[in-house]
């Protein structure tokens, strides 16, 4: 199959990140698809998400994933980390590529998971997955250069059909950017039809441009226009009007690069999750997941990475076979006794969930370090509880 040949050649890549500087060479050379195998992956994604509702209704344990701007490095390290859809749940917030080099990869890798697992990893849309921006911000160049006019085509008519946004466990609103004041309740993104082309195009392109483009702001209570030039920010009397009126607690968006990965806003009513390190480049920026159980939720961050640069990096071809998937043996990197943490808790599907009130631990071997905005280290007895939210951050990591 495609999809196991595509994760089979991916599978020698996920390594722990203090031997991810290996990549890109010899056998650890980057996968690259043959045109003629790419185009029937591209027709088999637009089947399985015209199969998908524009709003989905999910539950479970899940990762949510941010921003990912064709940041292959980053990208590995949190399936690394967190280990594979086959085993555990991921939820991506858009934007997958443009800004880094590696668009097509990631895009790419994600599309092979979502075709092998489709019930276990989740896309949606980010502005960046509309022609109107990726044709200007790296991803047409880097079709065009590797491929052609046409499949850069069928990508964009594949981002046509990604949902636009999810309720997760009847309690979080997931979604790239923000809400809008167009949008009253969450049934009308449901009621959006695709293909959607264009975010500025149709009846409802309000609603389509908001949700993509919003940021929460302190400037404001209620929505004002962005300084982006398109949709509104939004502040804490919008955000609470909206939970009431759709019976969440949580918006939780991506969008915006924050310095340490993950950011609250509103006491924590509006989680950001920005899964591209050193994006921002002064000081450069750490990344984040956001781990989501029934009961619980809790940001991973991961300290700032260099990207790969294409003409750095060796590339071969995957051949597509019929074979048994390696993939499926994929397990989260495990932990050495050094790094073995007291009162873990409760574990997040084979993940230990580590709550600390600073980043008391780190695992240097994944360049990450667990964060909590608590006030006090809670009491671990019979695992985790819901934290408190402050505006406490965690302290910098030395880059790798």
């Amino acid at each position: 199959m495609l999809s196991r040949s595509i994760l089979d050649a991916y599978l020698p890549l996920l390594l722990p990140s203090n031997e991810i500087s290996h990549l890109g060479h010899g056998s650890l050379a980057i996968p690259k698809l043959k045109r003629e195998d790419l185009v029937t992956l591209l027709t088999s994604m637009k089947t399985v998400f015209e199969k998908e509702e524009t709003l989905l209704n999910i539950w479970g344990d899940f990762n949510v994933v941010g921003d990912i701007h064709g940041n292959l490095k980053d990208l590995i390290r949190i399936f690394c980390f967190a280990g594979s859809p086959y085993q555990n749940n991921y939820i991506f917030l858009g934007d997958y590529v443009d800004r880094g080099e590696m668009s097509i990869e990631c895009i790419v890798l994600l599309f092979a998971y979502k075709l092998a697992y489709p019930n276990k990893i989740y896309l949606l849309r980010g502005n960046h997955e509309f022609e109107l921006i990726n044709s200007y911000y790296g991803f047409k160049q880097q079709v065009l250069s590797e491929y052609d006019e046409e499949i850069y085509n069928m990508f964009n008519e594949v981002f046509s059909y990604l949902p636009l946004a999810a309720v997760l466990n009847q309690k979080y609103f997931l979604v790239h950017g923000g809400i809008s004041p167009s949008l009253n309740t969450i049934k009308q993104i449901a009621q959006l039809k695709r293909p959607i082309t264009s975010f500025q195009e149709g009846s409802e392109s309000d609603i389509i441009t908001d949700i993509m483009w919003g940021d929460p702001s302190t400037i404001t209570n209620l929505y004002a226009p962005s300084p982006r030039g398109f949709g509104y920010v939004f502040g804490m009397d919008s955000v609470i009007e909206f939970l009431c009126n759709n019976n969440v607690k949580y918006i939780v968006r991506a969008h915006q690069c924050v310095t340490q990965g993950f950011e609250e806003n509103f006491g924590g009513a509006c989680m950001t999750v920005f899964s591209t390190s050193n994006y921002c480049t002064m000081p450069p920026n750490s990344s984040s997941i956001l781990q989501v159980t029934e009961d619980n939720h809790r940001p991973t961050v991961f300290a700032p990475i260099k990207h790969f640069r294409k003409f750095e990096v060796e590339f071969r071809e995957i051949e597509v076979q019929d074979t048994v998937p390696l993939c499926n043996k994929l397990k989260p990197v495990s932990r050495t006794n050094s790094n073995k943490v007291k009162n873990p808790g409760k574990r997040f599907n084979n993940v230990q969930v580590v709550f600390t009130c600073k980043p008391r631990r780190t695992e240097e071997g994944h360049g990450i370090y667990s964060y909590s905005s608590t006030s006090e280290l809670p009491k671990l007895e019979n695992g985790p509880r819901m934290l408190k939210k402050s505006n406490s951050q965690p302290e910098k990591l030395h880059l790798e």
